[in-house]
């Protein structure tokens, strides 16, 4: 229908320029694809400041960023790629994701119409058994539980503490910093380093000591993990 029965477009001119550079381009899919994600606009941030926020609560105007929850495929790599234990060779069969030993990127995995992975069961992955255009981004409970007591995501932690543990000198600020490096690809505030040295309590480099695999979980557990902002 050409977008006649739609809403109409929030930014026009964008619209209209990106089309006719598009033409001049030769109709590359790549240019555009290109164009798009170096834009400001594209890489901004979630947060703003409040004035932002207020003007334009909806974001239709694109002051920021919208927070998107990453697909199971993308959370798995990234808790993989965390714990240094990704299989990143292409090619070859496809195996389970409930397999604790696959390790092997996602899109290598096995996508059972019958029996899909928990993984994919929980976190939204499209019904197998017919098309779909789009996944339908949810919250839930049954997500929260996973993230606590899933097998796959107490494995991945633990190795990560003893990476972190084995490359770190002695001393919890020192571990704590890099765990936070690891995880979430960034330092932590003075008052989460307070919380995780009193979490960790008396741990002191000690590989056997269960403090730090609970760290390194509660990190991959954190909303800021899950959710790209």
């Amino acid at each position: 229908n050409l977008g006649r029965l739609g809403d109409l477009p929030s930014h026009p001119e964008l619209l209209d320029d990106l089309a006719a550079r598009f033409m001049e381009s030769g109709w590359s899919l790549k240019w555009l694809h290109r164009e798009i994600v170096h834009s400001a606009t594209w890489r901004q941030s979630c947060r703003s400041s409040e004035n932002p926020r207020d003007r334009d609560p909806d974001n239709r105007w694109l002051s920021r960023m919208n927070r998107r929850h990453l697909e199971a495929e993308a959370w798995r790599d990234a808790v993989l790629t965390s714990s240094r234990e990704l299989d990143t060779t292409m090619q070859g069969p496809s195996a389970s994701l409930d397999d604790a030993k696959s390790l092997r990127r996602s899109v290598y995995g096995t996508v059972s119409r019958q029996k899909p992975a928990d993984l994919f069961r929980l976190f939204d992955f499209p019904d197998a058994k017919r098309h779909s255009e789009f996944r339908l981004p949810t919250t839930t409970p049954l997500q929260q539980l996973y993230l606590l007591n899933s097998p796959f995501l107490q494995q991945h932690a633990d190795k990560t503490a003893r990476h972190v543990l084995a490359g770190t000198p002695p001393g919890s600020e020192a571990i704590i910093q890099e765990l936070f490096r690891q995880i979430l690809l960034r330092s932590p505030t003075r008052e989460e380093l307070s919380e995780a040295l009193t979490l960790v309590g008396s741990a002191q480099g000690n590989v056997t000591d269960a403090s730090w695999n609970f760290l390194a979980h509660s990190l991959f557990a954190t909303n800021e993990f899950l959710y790209v902002e």
